[in-house]
């Protein structure tokens, strides 16, 4: 498991990270302190506090995933 830290400066942004993790297999877990949520599921990130970056749990193909989503790490 890989976790990198990931920001969020607008909706579009949201929508966007969404699109680019969707077509790669595995596990995306976005954490905030308890809460925790599928990275694909736009309702549940949008459930969280998305003024500082958050924690991006990635299961697998951690390279070909952290390049595509590349523009989101901080």
């Amino acid at each position: 498991m890989k976790t990198v830290h990931v920001y969020f400066p607008s909706i579009m942004a949201v929508k966007k990270f969404v699109e680019s993790i969707s077509p790669f297999e595995g596990c995306f877990d976005l954490v905030d302190g308890k809460c925790i949520v599928d990275a694909r599921s736009l309702m549940g990130i949008f459930a969280m506090d998305l003024s500082v970056p958050v924690e991006l749990r990635i299961e697998k193909d951690f390279e070909e995933t952290l390049k595509a989503i590349e523009s989101f790490i901080v």
